[in-house]
């Protein structure tokens, strides 16, 4: 018999990424951003699940425009070096 949750540990393709996994980290909006950059909690806390073994994180909303931003603690991406500022930014 089969296990479909050893479905869960097998690399699966979406667009042009392939996690290692089928495991995902949902975003967390934590308003953890101070002029739409990303403070250093995030900055540690996105990449510790990655490196837990989720295959695909997704580090929680982000506002392309300040018209965007539902609240103060937002990140913001509307200028380019903002979205670089993230250390696994590739």
């Amino acid at each position: 018999m089969d296990c479909p949750i050893a479905s869960l540990f097998t690399p699966f393709t979406l667009k042009s990424i392939t996690p290692r996994n089928r495991l995902v980290a949902a975003p967390m909006c934590q308003y953890m951003a101070n002029d739409g950059l990303l403070d250093k909690w995030r900055q540690f806390h996105s990449p510790v699940l990655a490196w837990g073994g989720v295959g695909l994180v997704i580090v929680e909303a982000t506002a392309v425009s300040p018209q965007g931003l539902i609240t103060p603690g937002d990140a913001a991406c509307g200028a380019t070096p903002r979205c670089r500022a993230l250390p696994w930014w590739r």
